[in-house]
């Protein structure tokens, strides 16, 4: 470890686990559409989402989420961009090869 942020981050991630998904802290369990929230709701290693983002944090997660989709709708280098039309004044939206 080179200084104590990294010791404290290593020993978090022993004590609380990383998770991806949202858990209550109480439970351990992934917390779902439905459950009774019996503690925080918290992410990662035990960050909990109960309290307030700063601007900046709100910020970041949203510049990271629209990279990650730009990211996903970039066709890879070579691979021929296929479009499609839709028909909008349809009511079932057929697609049709353009």
């Amino acid at each position: 470890m080179d200084n104590a942020l990294d010791h404290l981050d290593a020993q978090l991630e022993v004590e609380e686990g990383n998770r991806a998904l949202i858990y209550d802290d109480a439970t351990g369990k992934p917390f779902k559409k439905g459950d009774t929230l019996k503690g925080n709701l918290s992410a990662g290693i035990g960050i909990n989402l109960m309290v307030p983002f700063a601007p900046e944090e709100l910020a970041f997660l949203e510049k990271f989420r629209i990279a990650k989709v730009q990211a996903r709708s970039k066709p890879m280098r070579g691979t021929p961009i296929r479009t499609k039309s839709v028909k909008w004044h349809s009511p079932t939206l057929p697609i049709t090869s353009g």
